[in-house]
């Protein structure tokens, strides 16, 4: 509340703070954008158990749809389309590591995965040690990894568009990202036995 505070002033005698304050006024960058931000970190403290896709977009777009908006500012680029592209991006790999982390996720007593897709929509500490039910959120993977496509397919005709010199790390960090979400499909959506990542040589394949 003290960094919302501060933010909103445009004042602060933290130097981490006042240095980003000084980076959003150079790159005019709203105040209601980091405020997202930081009201859905917070947000993360809570008993997370979500009902709805609305919901989710709405956290995946203040996690991480924000930075996407921050980072095309900080390049200079303004052209709103490719913004929303640019949020788009943020919000598919936000997706990625929710596919990915449920099982760590439940054992911090958070879901993701909004009960409006789920088949299983009780109490979701028993999850973890019902088989049929991690089978069942395994499934409906199917259908959220899915939609998860389509944030990265939407987001790819924004990445193609930036200048060179941003496009090529940023086309980098997508692809590595949307593999991920390829690499649990292609495991069954089995995300119970081990965490799903790239190794050093898929990152390098598909680089």
């Amino acid at each position: 509340e003290q960094i919302k505070l501060q933010i909103k002033k445009k004042k602060s005698n933290n130097k981490i703070i006042s240095n980003f304050i000084a980076l959003q006024n150079k790159h005019k960058i709203n105040t209601s954008i980091p405020l997202d931000l930081i009201d859905g970190v917070e947000s993360d403290q809570n008993n997370v158990d979500f009902k709805n896709n609305k919901a989710l977009l709405e956290y995946c777009y203040r996690v991480a749809g924000t930075v996407g908006y921050m980072f095309c500012k900080i390049i200079k680029v303004n052209n709103s389309k490719l913004i929303f592209r640019a949020v788009q991006l943020g919000i598919a790999m936000q997706r990625t590591n929710i596919s990915r982390d449920i099982k760590e996720d439940l054992e911090c007593n958070r879901i993701y995965l909004p009960k409006e897709i789920r088949k299983y929509k009780g109490e979701k500490k028993k999850i973890l040690n019902n088989d049929k039910l991690k089978k069942s959120i395994s499934e409906d993977l199917l259908n959220f990894l899915g939609q998860t496509e389509k944030f990265y397919q939407n987001s790819w005709i924004g990445i193609r568009k930036l200048p060179f010199k941003y496009a090529v790390p940023v086309s980098i960090a997508a692809e590595l990202y949307q593999r991920i979400g390829r690499k649990i499909i292609k495991n069954n959506f089995n995300i119970w036995n081990a965490r799903i990542y790239l190794n050093k040589f898929e990152k390098i394949i598909y680089s």
